[in-house]
């Protein structure tokens, strides 16, 4: 997941600490063009539909969602 901003980036992180949703908060790819160089990521589907859940109610929703496949990600 990428955010708006390193701020939205962190915030997400907090949230998802708070509500005990497994993720790591790395360093953008060069292969994503982020808004900002922190990204969120989960895994698997089930997670990924609890950290969409858990950010939709707050400011720090994810501007957008890739899925790695095949060594590359795309875009939801």
């Amino acid at each position: 997941m990428t955010f708006k901003s390193t701020h939205m980036a962190l915030k997400a992180e907090s949230v998802l600490k708070e509500q005990g949703i497994p993720f790591r908060l790395i360093t953008a790819p060069k292969q994503i063009t982020a808004r900002c160089a922190l990204l969120i990521s989960v895994s698997g589907h089930k997670r990924l539909m609890e950290a969409t859940g858990a950010l939709s109610e707050t400011p720090a929703q994810a501007a957008d969602i890739y899925i790695k496949s095949d060594g590359e990600y795309v875009k939801m």
